[in-house]
């Protein structure tokens, strides 16, 4: 079963951290963003939420029974995920209760921290927040994800 799960999942961490650095570079060198923080902090950063995300469609992969459920139900859930980030409207703007709802989103600790890092030049330690939610959240959802693919198998 791990050896499946990394399989599955090494693959794609290996292309998220070239997209992240590729849009790093593009985000400083064509639009200009200055990057003020550490590059560990981002690349740690990343390297947690990749954990959470692909633990999620690893689940979601446990849960459907077709590729094109699994299909579907990420885009459902990567709809609300962006909506629900801070992207297009800052957190603190949001209505309580979607503030709560949105607490278990990954994408929500990750933007966090690419602001801080970015814009702020916010280290790592600086991050602690957004590092532990992050990481709460990534082994909540790969151990569901390993469970129910176990399961799956067996």
């Amino acid at each position: 079963t791990a050896q499946i799960i990394a399989g599955k999942v090494i693959p794609f961490a290996i292309i998220g951290f070239v997209e992240t650095l590729a849009a790093m570079t593009l985000g400083c060198l064509w639009f200009g963003v200055p990057f003020r923080g550490e590059i560990f902090s981002l690349l740690a950063f990343a390297a947690i939420y990749m954990v959470s995300s692909l633990g999620i469609g690893i689940w979601a992969s446990t849960i459907a029974r077709s590729s094109q459920q699994v299909l579907f139900l990420i885009w459902f859930i990567l709809i609300f995920f962006i909506l629900l980030s801070g992207l297009f409207i800052p957190v603190e703007n949001m209505p309580q209760w979607i503030q709560i709802f949105s607490s278990v989103n990954p994408l929500r600790w990750f933007m966090s921290a690419l602001r801080g890092i970015f814009l702020k030049g916010l280290g790592f330690f600086d991050l602690l927040q957004e590092a532990f939610a992050l990481m709460t959240i990534g082994v909540v959802v790969f151990v569901m994800a390993i469970i129910g693919f176990a399961r799956r198998v067996a």
